[in-house]
This record gives structure tokens, C-alpha cells and sequence, in this order.
């Protein structure tokens, strides 16, 4: 099932019991059918308060959803950006060092790039830093056009990303805890409301129009 999917029956299950509650305590024939059931103004209270509880946990899950999203957008952004400085700067510098194995190897300009992201900023972290600690180098790289401002320049992209790849991390942790809050908080809910909407249709079983009126379906 897609999240949209997902949500959209998440929030069919709340809509339910929220009109469900509502209504029950709104119309007076409807509580008068239930008290007898044991379905006090205080046990709607205690279904009112999971209601609103897992509501807010809905929304909160909602909100860090979507700050995960923007956190993601974010390091796709900071990858790509980096990645067009470096590619640039790994071509000018293999051809300014080609005649200083050494150098290159210091560098890490030897081979493919890697694939994971964490190697790949580890061989662009490593071009930037020992080339900003070696003036020699600076030296080398400036004959091909890449100064040492281009290479402070790039140092700032890679610190930028793994500062965003950070922040992303730090809201997946979050995102998973309200996740799970609010599955939890939905299973409360659903614990008190699945035993109402039982009693409501043995209470109700001849007044059809007012358990539709719960949004409970009559029995087939």
C-alpha cells in the first residue's frame, strides 16, 4: 500500500470513530440506548481523550513525514552540487598530477569513483583536505585553473552535505519514534472503539437509522 493510500485509511478509521463518539454523545436517544451498556459520559470521556490523542500523534506524524522529505530533498541537492564541483576538479587535477603518482594516490584520484555515498565522500573529503594542507599541490592543481577559493569552495560542499546527511539522520530517528507513537496511540484507540461499535449495533439493532448515523455499518 502507498503512504498516500495509507493515510487517507488512517484517517477514514479516525474520521470514523471521531463521528462515532460525536454523534453518540450528541444525540440523546443514542446515549439513552447505550447507558445501559455501561457507556457513561465518564467511558466516552476516556474514548474522547484516546481520540484526540491519536489524532495529534497523526499529526505529528504527518509533520515529521514531511520535514524527512525536505531533509532528503536537501542531501540530493547537497550531492549533486558537490558532485558537479568535484567531477570538474578531479579531471583538472588527474591531468595537473600526472606526472606525481604520489600525489595522486595522496589525493585518492587513482581508480573509479566508489558507489556508496559514505566512500564517495570519504575520496572527495580527502582530494579537498589534503590539498588545502599542501601548498605544493595547490601549486600544481592552480596550473590547470583550480585555485585554492575552488578548493575551498568544495571543501564547504562536502561539509555541507555530511551536514545535511546528519540532519537527515537525526529526523529518521525521529520520524520512526512518532511512527511508532502513533501505531500505538491508534491501537488505544481501536481498543476502546472496536468493543463500542459492537455493543452499539446489538443496542441499536432496531433503530437502523440512528447506528448509521455512528457511521456503523448494520450487521449483513
Amino acid at each position: 500500500m502507498s503512504s498516500t493510500a495509507s493515510k487517507r485509511t488512517i484517517l477514514g478509521q479516525l474520521h470514523l470513530a471521531a463521528t462515532a463518539i460525536a454523534n453518540a454523545q450528541a444525540n440523546p436517544l443514542i446515549a439513552a440506548a447505550l447507558l445501559p451498556y455501561g457507556y457513561t459520559p465518564e467511558r466516552f470521556s476516556i474514548g474522547q481523550s484516546l481520540l484526540d490523542t491519536a489524532l495529534e500523534c497523526f499529526r505529528q506524524q504527518q509533520h515529521h513525514a514531511s520535514l524527512l522529505r525536505t531533509m532528503q530533498d536537501t542531501v540530493l541537492s547537497a550531492r549533486q552540487t558537490l558532485s558537479i564541483t568535484y567531477s570538474a576538479h578531479f579531471k583538472l587535477a588527474r591531468i595537473a598530477l600526472a606526472e606525481q603518482p604520489g600525489l595522486l594516490t595522496i589525493l585518492q584520484l587513482n581508480g573509479p569513483r566508489h558507489e556508496s555515498q559514505l566512500r564517495w565522500i570519504e575520496q572527495t573529503e580527502a582530494f579537498y583536505t589534503h590539498s588545502l594542507a599542501r601548498p605544493d599541490i595547490l601549486e600544481l592543481l592552480a596550473t590547470c585553473g583550480v585555485t585554492q577559493a575552488h578548493i575551498q569552495d568544495g571543501m564547504a560542499k562536502v561539509i555541507a552535505l555530511r551536514q545535511a546527511i546528519t540532519k537527515h539522520q537525526d529526523q529518521l530517528g525521529i520520524a520512526k519514534e512518532s511512527t511508532s507513537a502513533c501505531t500505538q496511540a491508534r491501537k488505544q484507540l481501536q481498543k476502546w472503539f472496536t468493543p463500542f461499535t459492537q455493543v452499539a449495533r446489538v443496542a441499536l439493532e432496531e433503530k437502523p437509522q440512528l447506528l448509521s448515523s455512528l457511521g456503523i455499518s448494520t450487521p449483513a
